[in-house]
């Protein structure tokens, strides 16, 4: 039997035309939500536009505020996902992570105000620090944050594979290639001074 719960002012108010498996707890979560499944809301206004997108979470304040059809997106902090209406499968967690996304799909954003300027349809990106952000194009990664990104620089698929099953000829490089090399390593500290 699907169960739909609804805590809070206004929360799931239009919730009348077969939503069902919906939690929404918070002051007009999901307030527009008609035919949408299996949603989680928590804050005031999170996922508020919604009216049929599917497998959407949603913890914050204005986290999701205009999804309306997107699908399958999760959204964790204050104002993150925000200007989302129909992209699917992004992720933002952090205070306003995501959130100028309208359509864009398969992007994840993890950091206070990570990937804050991605709007229509850049896809595949994926931003971590606070502030981080990639250029607007679609199959971009960077680290760090808004003064320091570590790499902008993914163009194509990372494959880092070290199995026997992949591999032909396997043979043996010998001891001048073994732990001999290994002991001639010298391991140092240092302070790096004036990039």
């Amino acid at each position: 039997f699907p169960v739909t719960i609804a805590i809070g002012l206004c929360s799931l108010f239009s919730n009348c035309a077969g939503g069902r498996c919906n939690v929404s707890v918070g002051a007009n979560a999901m307030v527009n939500n008609t035919t949408g499944i299996q949603n989680v809301a928590v804050g005031q206004n999170a996922l508020r536009g919604n009216f049929s997108g599917a497998y959407n979470v949603s913890i914050g304040t204005c986290s999701s505020y205009a999804n309306t059809l997107g699908d399958c997106n999760t959204a964790v902090g204050h104002l993150s996902f925000c200007a989302n209406t129909t992209g699917i499968r992004n992720v933002a967690i952090g205070w306003g992570a995501l959130c100028s996304n309208t359509t864009g799909t398969n992007n994840t954003a993890v950091g206070m105000r990570a990937q804050p300027n991605l709007s229509t349809g850049v896809n595949n990106t994926i931003a971590v620090g606070c502030g981080a952000a990639t250029s607007a194009t679609s199959n971009h990664t960077v680290w760090g944050n808004v003064s320091n990104n570590v790499c902008n620089c993914v163009y194509a698929a990372w494959s880092n594979v070290s199995d026997c099953r992949d591999k032909a000829n396997i043979k043996s490089l010998g001891s001048k290639f073994g732990l001999a090399l290994i002991n001639k390593l010298r391991p140092e500290s240092f302070i790096v001074t004036g990039k």
